[in-house]
């Protein structure tokens, strides 16, 4: 750092830092490139690209910012998060058309919706967004999943837990499913590469 820059006013902190950066490297892979949120100073969420890979044949962006508020969760559940989408290798990431860009729009939306209405995010929860995401699919919600059965959340200083949530976006009638029943159950009827693969925007309905 030069002698007379400034640290940035909103940043996460270097332990929060090297929680993050560890587990996208070991879980995610080596990240490509960082897209920069200029249009929100109060809370900003940079978006990190990591590339499709021989073992990992797709995009992953995961957030960076939600991390640096804590939730008020129960013990056991993890009060720092971010937020993180699995994507087609041939998704056009440069296309600002709503049917590419939304992935990106709502990964910043979302990661800041714990800090804005003081609420909480983990696995099982579903986001209902009141219309379909693009004009060419019918879905127009998200369920939050695990990455993965075997990743485990990371412990911070004074009790924190910190952990990474993907998401799936779900069609409105699996949205009503998961809300009448259990989002656990939702998942049960999807298959893995429905629950921990890129997204698809025209798989099937698993409850039509």
């Amino acid at each position: 750092m030069f002698p007379f820059q400034k640290k940035p006013r909103h940043a996460p902190t270097k332990l929060q830092l090297k929680a993050w950066n560890a587990y996208v490297k070991t879980h995610f892979g080596p990240v490509k490139e960082i897209l920069w949120d200029r249009g929100n100073s109060k809370f900003p969420i940079q978006i990190a690209v990591i590339a499709p890979s021989p073992e990992r044949n797709y995009y992953t962006l995961v957030t960076l910012g939600m991390i640096m508020h804590k939730m008020r969760c129960p013990s056991g559940i993890p009060n720092r998060l971010e937020l993180a989408i699995r994507l087609p290798a041939d998704w056009e990431l440069d296309n600002i058309r709503e049917r590419w860009y939304w992935p990106i729009r709502w990964l910043r939306l979302l990661a800041r919706i714990p800090k804005e209405v003081n609420t909480r995010f983990e696995h099982g929860h579903t986001m209902d967004n009141g219309r379909f995401l693009t004009q060419e699919s019918e879905i127009r919600g998200f369920a939050f999943h695990r990455p993965g059965e075997e990743i485990s959340a990371v412990e911070l200083p004074r009790g924190d837990l910190f952990d990474v949530l993907c998401l799936i976006p779900i069609y409105e009638d699996e949205l009503t499913y998961a809300t009448a029943c259990d989002t656990d159950k939702l998942f049960a009827r999807m298959d893995e590469n429905m629950r921990l693969g890129p997204v698809d925007m025209k798989r099937r309905n698993v409850c039509q």
